[in-house]
């Protein structure tokens, strides 16, 4: 619980610029658009790293946001982690 809450506190923290550079480490390219639209859904839909169910909901979400490539990349680093 104590990860996941620092988890969340992070990414409230955090600005599209951020997640694009974050992306750019990882191979994958987003637009501004895509950054944002992203981190909102991750800031506001209901989510924990103990609950496989909960993040397989926001990656299926999120394929609706980001390009197929980055969409690739981030359901390989949600399955690494978590």
């Amino acid at each position: 619980m104590f990860l996941n809450h620092m988890i969340k506190a992070k990414i409230m923290e955090m600005k599209a610029e951020d997640v694009m550079m974050y992306a750019e480490q990882y191979g994958a390219s987003l637009s501004i658009k895509e950054a944002n639209d992203l981190l909102m859904l991750v800031k506001n839909e209901l989510w924990s790293i103990d609950d496989k169910a909960s993040i397989e909901q926001l990656l299926t979400k999120a394929r609706r946001i980001v390009s197929t490539d980055a969409y690739v990349v981030l359901q390989q680093l949600f399955h690494h982690y978590f």
